[in-house]
């Protein structure tokens, strides 16, 4: 199995599958992962920037199954949606927003519209974000009257109602597993801030992407996230399988 994905978003994007290829070749299954961001970006600038094809892409590809990428800066969209013959293309809004169901619409069928034309054989996917831990200092978290739980429900809403704006019939549920993962109370999803990934909160997000994408039980793939327990690894895994089993490619 190869698979070629594109993340479009911002560098929350790039930390959901920052382990995808990775954990893919474990399992002796080749993923080829694709990022192209710009930082704090919401999609109202991604459209923007994809219509003018703005040289301002940071792309960042992996195709060898390592966690490092390659890097190239000042990209116009178009070049990168030529790169590869991409088989989904995921899109993200930026983080604070991603909870405001408003802050999606135009801009999200949209952007769909123009990657339908660009790469008419790759699947769209909306990625769900995670939300912010309840001691994030984001000021953008207010929105959600800084509570994990009310950010949690309004993003997966809002990305529920993105994909049905915008005729997308895949959603990658990362916060849920996120939620499902802080019930738990196993390990630190977040860094110090409260809101950027930690290296569990990204191995999760990738092992529910690569589950979904592959079909492939994430619970008998081999990788061991470094410098972490391997008893957390596994039940990493396991929640994303849990997770990933609800959820077909064409489900939400």
């Amino acid at each position: 199995m190869m698979l070629r994905i594109l993340s479009l978003g911002d560098e929350y994007a790039l930390s959901s599958g920052r382990y995808l290829a990775k954990t893919a070749k474990s399992d002796d299954v080749k993923i080829v992962t694709g990022f192209m961001t710009l930082e704090n970006a919401s999609l109202e600038n991604h459209m923007k920037m994809m219509e003018e094809d703005a040289p301002v892409y940071r792309f960042e590809y992996n195709e060898e199954g390592s966690v490092r990428t390659n890097e190239t800066e000042k990209v116009p969209a178009s070049e990168i949606f030529d790169w590869y013959e991409w088989d989904y293309v995921t899109v993200q809004q930026s983080s604070g927003m991603a909870g405001d169901a408003e802050s999606y619409v135009p801009f999200i069928r949209e952007i769909a519209d123009m990657i339908r034309q660009k790469c008419p054989r790759a699947e769209i996917v909306i990625n769900e974000p995670w939300a912010y831990e309840n001691n994030c200092r984001e000021h953008l978290f207010e929105k959600y009257g800084n509570n994990t739980q009310t950010m949690a429900e309004s993003i997966r809403t809002a990305c529920i109602n993105a994909a049905d704006v915008a005729d997308i019939k895949i959603v990658f549920p990362v916060g849920e597993a996120w939620s499902d993962a802080r019930k738990e109370n196993f390990c630190s999803l977040t860094g110090d801030d409260g809101c950027h990934a930690s290296r569990c909160g990204e191995f999760l997000a990738a092992a529910l992407w690569y589950e979904i994408l592959t079909g492939n039980d994430i619970r008998k793939n081999t990788y061991r996230l470094p410098f972490v327990e391997s008893d957390i690894t596994a039940k990493l895994k396991e929640i994303a399988h849990n997770t990933a089993e609800k959820y077909s490619l064409h489900h939400r």
